[in-house]
């Protein structure tokens, strides 16, 4: 619910207007085109492009100014998830595992091969982490309401 509550204060404030009146005119439902503009949470239509030219207008940017998009967060590709994007970063389950293989690898590799060891309970623990991290990073994301800032 907390997600809900962010999203109407942030429509509200948008469109100044109480977040009171945003939750009755919402009443939970998705409400796009021309529904949207008639009981004012559009101010007019188009896509994405319209949307760059009036930032670009109210930037008070010459209409053919080149402009780029960032999108926030960053996406992260397969193989940073994977081998890890900061190698500064500890807390990630990547680095943890490479830590811990190059730790322990060498002292436990012939009892590992020849009999039972605590590395094969830790490296599975770590594997189940970063297949719960590849499947997190993996998964699609949505965003509301969107930002344009042109600088």
């Amino acid at each position: 619910m907390k997600g809900i509550s962010v999203f109407l204060a942030r429509v509200a404030e948008g469109r100044k207007m109480t977040v009171s009146d945003v939750d009755s005119i919402a009443q939970g439902r998705v409400w796009i085109g021309e529904s949207a503009q008639k009981i004012g949470l559009v101010d007019e239509l188009g896509g994405f492009n319209r949307a760059v030219e009036v930032a670009k207008d109210l930037a008070k940017l010459d209409a053919s100014a080149s402009v780029v998009l960032v999108e926030y967060p960053q996406r992260i590709s397969f193989f940073d998830v994977l081998f890890g994007a900061d190698d500064a970063e500890e807390d990630n389950v990547q680095a943890q595992l490479w830590h811990y293989l190059q730790a322990n690898a060498k002292a436990q590799l012939f009892s590992e091969i020849f009999g039972q060891s605590d590395i094969a309970d830790e490296l599975q623990r770590l594997l189940h982490k970063l297949s719960n991290a590849l499947s997190a990073a993996l998964k699609p994301l949505a965003q509301l309401p969107r930002e344009i800032i042109i600088k």
